[in-house]
């Protein structure tokens, strides 16, 4: 002190110091002392200011340690950090560094962070000069290299640094944020793109089914904007009536649970267009809320191409199934009745006719006449017979021109027919549309198809079209079965006999066999029918319990576990096999097997049937010569497909015909390969004669050779069509040599006994007619050619039982003669009697070749025995029955009456009602008893009705119960699904009393 007043008097500056004092009371301070020098009352003195600064010297060292303090946070903080004044860097921290990879902080003391900024993130204002605290700035992009871009959000803040105000500067790294950012928007603009254009219709609702969103398929598949979707729910998309929107809303709740959902929707857009569409429901996310995801394609185009195609296929099963019958049709009515039911699921049908002509006359033959009354199609069993096809009116079209004849009537023609049959009273309801159809071969209509429909333009060019078409496939069929009537004889007796015996196992011809397939011994024989053990030549108690494997062959053992499990996993088997005699002797069987259940086990029903005779038939065949078993490969008939006279195809029925072993050997070969050689040219035109036409037929007769250069007669049905999108000829080929043998041989044959004055009959085996002369015609009624080809049972008038016929064939099929009288039916319905003669005509072998009948007539003595009996009836019978009839009937129409009365005035519930009505029944039949009494004695006809035998039974019953006493029950055990008959109620019931009364009695 002494020293700086010193320095102060001598004229030397002395600084302000800051020194420690005490104060009187001893505290120690810190004062600032600030000497000068003045002069006080004229003299040099030294003015000495003393200022307290403890506390100010306090606060300077509590800022400085928290200086120190806030400088290592700003240098250690987590995040970069810069302090900027006056516009430049002047601190900068750790992370900062690593931020900017740089070596040290110095390098960037001194610059501006607004300039360390990319230019197209700017960083203005960030002095704060604009009098605002703290400011903040996202995602600004710095430069760190060049190949490397760093982007942060900035957190600016006015401080002070080192007494001088300052920004503190806080960067937050948000680059790989940022990068992820990009990368999400960059993902979203394009799933938004895809959203907006998808193919499919994209709906976004939420779980209550509001739109939240729509892409631009949806707009373009309804025509409304967007805007005009958004908040409302899909029930103005819907085309009334056409959608169940309760269960659409179940498949939004369901997809809305996670379960997707896929539905069909009809829509109907802005225009007023309804279209169906495929609706795909899915849960999703849409921004963080659950919502639904729906998926929608219109499927308008797959719609019509759906009926296009099912279109097509339905015409190529209706053509199909038209083939099929016309191949399977066993008889004419079998083939109108199959056919007609065919028809009727395609073409809108009323009524149908099918109608075919004997060869070379004006006569037809109807083939089936359907017809819908009472709301029901079914069969109509009288028809006129008499109508002329060729006189009426269609027959310039139909029969001259070969074409198909299309009719559609107005109203008022339709109401004028009505009319006119009413007036008749013969009323038929008559049909507004009419299809008619001539069944051409070659220049020759061999039928006629009539379908019928009673609805106003039911009939299109289309069903024409196709009417044609059915036409073409069908006329070989009906020429078929126009001129081999013993062939529709055959099957006509085979599916009588199927329909007899199908129920009787023990009298079956077929083998029956019943196997428990899970034997302990294995497959083993439960049960057989008669002709099977004996065929096998055991006992019935050898048979039954004998395994399986004693049946077969040792080739065959081996696949018979094959077969067993293709039984028991299939419904039905079929397959050829050998089996093994007691004698060792084998022949072969075609066995249809199937699994059956019986009293809960499971066995396998095998019928079996011997096949040696058709296997020999088949060995006598050409090896070429087999027979498909499906749609196309069953026909009888060859098939092919040519363009430019090349074969496409062809059936194996066509590759044998000409005997090649494949169809495949033949495709590619010309069609001049198959034709004679010494009138190729000439066969090769008829073939070439549609090559230019489109939708023509023709029908012609060439001489064709076969592969080891032998020839064949055949006739060929051929038609152009279009062959995967080109013109081709598709023809059909019959191989009609053994035709025209047979033809000869019965012109032959009809020579032997023309001239005879007896009536005679020549059959085949099968009682086939296959000959008569004149007077046959004038006993029968049949001309020569309506009776050719039927079977004898054309002439069973069904007045004799059938032991009589079984009799008759059992002697002559033995070598014998047969003798006795027939009662038998004309043409015209009339009943004649005849004494007939048969005898078997035999070759030189001996062997049975045809039958022969010698027919006299002896109607008038018949009738005179008739009289007589008649007579003696009316003399035993009259007197009886006129004298108690009137008596009887007044007794009747007392309890009738009275029965009558009762039923009224009794409730239906009171038991006597039931009493009451038995009594009134029992009146009724009594009163039909009396006129069957009148009714004989008069020689009068017997009233005939349709009935079912089941009601007749259950009806009488009740008084049955009555005529018998309670120690003897009366059981009924009634077949469901009995045919109609036609018969007199009370004579039946008459019958049935009859016959419990002998039961009784007895």
């Amino acid at each position: 002190v002494k020293r700086r007043f010193e320095g102060l008097l001598s004229g030397q500056k002395q600084p302000s110091t800051i020194e420690r004092i005490f104060d009187f009371e001893g505290n120690e301070k810190e004062v600032e002392v600030t000497s000068r020098r003045t002069i006080f009352k004229g003299k040099p003195a030294l003015l000495v200011i003393i200022i307290d600064i403890s506390e100010r010297q306090k606060a300077e060292r509590e800022l400085k340690q928290a200086e120190r303090f806030y400088r290592r946070l700003f240098e250690f903080a987590p995040h970069p950090e810069i302090i900027q004044c006056e516009g430049k860097i002047v601190a900068i921290n750790r992370e900062a560094v690593q931020f900017f990879k740089i070596s040290t902080a110095s390098e960037l003391i001194g610059k501006s962070v607004a300039k360390l900024a990319a230019k197209d993130t700017p960083l203005s204002g960030i002095d704060l000069n604009n009098g605002r605290t703290t400011r903040s700035y996202r995602n600004i992009k710095f430069k760190i290299d060049k190949n490397e871009e760093r982007f942060a959000d900035i957190t600016a803040a006015r401080t002070f640094y080192a007494g001088q105000s300052a920004v503190q500067l806080v960067f937050h790294d948000v680059t790989e944020l940022y990068h992820a950012m990009e990368k999400l928007r960059e993902s979203e603009e394009t799933y938004r793109e895809l959203f907006d254009k998808s193919s499919e219709a994209i709906y976004v609702q939420d779980k209550d089914g509001f739109f939240i969103d729509v892409n631009r398929g949806v707009l373009n598949m309804y025509g409304y904007s967007k805007s005009f979707f958004i908040g409302k729910r899909p029930d103005f998309l819907s085309a009334p009536g056409m959608n169940d929107l309760n269960i659409i809303k179940k498949h939004i709740e369901r997809a809305f649970q996670g379960e997707p959902q896929q539905f069909e929707f009809w829509g109907i857009r802005k225009n007023g267009e309804v279209f169906p569409k495929i609706v795909r429901l899915n849960k999703g996310k849409y921004f963080g809320k659950d919502i639904i995801l729906a998926f929608a394609v219109d499927i308008s185009e797959q719609k019509k191409t759906e009926q296009s195609l099912k279109k097509s296929n339905e015409t190529l099963e209706l053509m199909n199934a038209v083939s099929q019958i016309g191949i399977s049709s066993r008889s004419p009515e079998d083939m109108a009745e199959r056919l007609a039911h065919v028809l009727k699921r395609r073409f809108p049908i009323d009524a149908f006719i099918l109608d075919g002509f004997y060869p070379g006359t004006d006569k037809y033959y109807g083939f089936g006449n359907f017809d819908t009354r009472d709301g029901e199609f079914k069969k109509v069993t009288q028809f006129d017979t008499n109508f002329n096809w060729k006189k009426s009116r269609k027959r310039r079209v139909l029969f001259n021109e070969r074409r198909s004849l299309c009719i559609l009537r107005s109203r008022a023609q339709v109401e004028q027919i009505e009319l006119r049959r009413r007036k008749n009273n013969n009323f038929v309801k008559a049909s507004a549309s009419l299809i008619y159809v001539p069944l051409v071969l070659g220049s020759t209509v061999m039928g006629v198809l009539s379908i019928q429909s009673y609805q106003y333009k039911a009939y299109t060019p289309e069903h024409l079209q196709l009417a044609n078409r059915i036409g073409m496939q069908i006329a070989p069929a009906i020429e078929r079965l126009m001129l081999n009537m013993e062939l529709i004889e055959q099957a006509e007796k085979l599916r009588e006999n199927e329909m007899r015996y199908r129920l009787l196992f023990d009298l079956a011809m077929d083998y029956i066999l019943i196997i428990d397939p899970y034997h302990k011994q294995g497959p083993t024989i439960v049960d057989a029918n008669e002709s099977a053990f004996k065929m096998h030549g055991y006992t019935r108690e050898e048979f039954i319990g004998l395994p399986l494997t004693k049946l077969e062959t040792p080739k065959n053992k081996k696949r018979m576990k094959q077969r067993l499990q293709e039984i028991l996993s299939k419904e039905n088997v079929i397959f050829e096999t050998v089996h093994i005699c007691k004698n060792g002797s084998q022949f072969p069987v075609e066995v249809n097997a199937q699994l059956i259940e019986l009293q809960g086990r499971s066995y396998i029903y095998a019928m079996e049937r011997d096949i040696s005779e058709r296997k020999k038939a088949e060995e006598a065949l050409k090896q070429s010569e087999t027979k498909y078993r499906q749609l196309v490969n069953n026909a009888l008939t060859g098939i092919y497909i040519t363009q430019g006279s090349v074969i496409q195809f062809c059936n194996q029925q066509f590759a044998e015909m000409f005997g090649y072993q494949t169809a495949d050997a033949l495709v590619g070969k010309h069609i001049k390969e198959l034709l004679a050689p010494q009138s190729w040219e000439k066969e090769y035109k008829k073939f070439r004669q549609l090559e230019n036409s489109n939708g023509q037929t023709s029908r012609f007769e060439f001489q064709g050779k076969k592969k080891d250069g032998s020839l064949l007669v055949a006739e060929a049905l051929c038609a152009s069509i279009s062959f995967e999108g080109k013109h081709a000829i598709q023809g059909t080929i019959i191989d009609i040599t053994e035709r025209r043998r047979a033809e000869e041989s019965v012109t032959r044959l009809a020579t032997v006994v023309e001239q005879s004055v007896e009536a005679i009959e020549i059959t085949d085996l099968d009682g086939t007619i296959q000959y008569v002369n004149k007077a046959m015609e004038n006993l029968s009624g049949y001309k020569r050619t309506e009776i050719i080809g039927q079977n004898t049972r054309i002439h069973k008038s069904g007045r004799h039982d059938q032991k009589i016929y079984s009799d008759l064939w059992e002697t002559i099929l033995s070598g014998k003669k047969w003798q006795g009288i027939f009662i038998n039916k004309r043409k015209d319905g009339s009943i004649y009697y005849e004494k007939a003669v048969i005898f078997p005509i035999k070759d030189t072998s001996k062997n049975i070749i045809n039958f022969a009948a010698i027919h006299r007539d002896i109607t008038l003595e018949r009738k005179l025995e008739q009289q007589i009996q008649q007579m003696q009836k009316m003399e035993a019978i009259g007197t009886l029955t006129g004298g108690i009839a009137h008596d009887f009937n007044n007794l009747l129409t007392v309890i009738n009456g009275h029965a009558e009365i009762g039923l009224m005035r009794v409730n239906e519930k009171d038991r006597v009602h039931s009493d009451l009505l038995s009594i009134l029944n029992a009146g009724k039949r009594a009163e039909r008893l009396t006129s069957q009494l009148l009714a004989f004695s008069r020689k009068q006809i017997h009233e005939l009705k349709i009935v079912q035998i089941n009601d007749v039974i259950s009806e009488l019953e009740k008084i049955l119960l009555r005529l018998i006493p309670e120690n003897i029950s009366v059981s009924t055990n009634l077949s469901d699904g009995l045919p109609y008959i036609k018969a007199d109620p009370a004579q039946i019931e008459q019958i049935l009393i009859n016959l419990i009364v002998n039961a009784r009695d007895a």
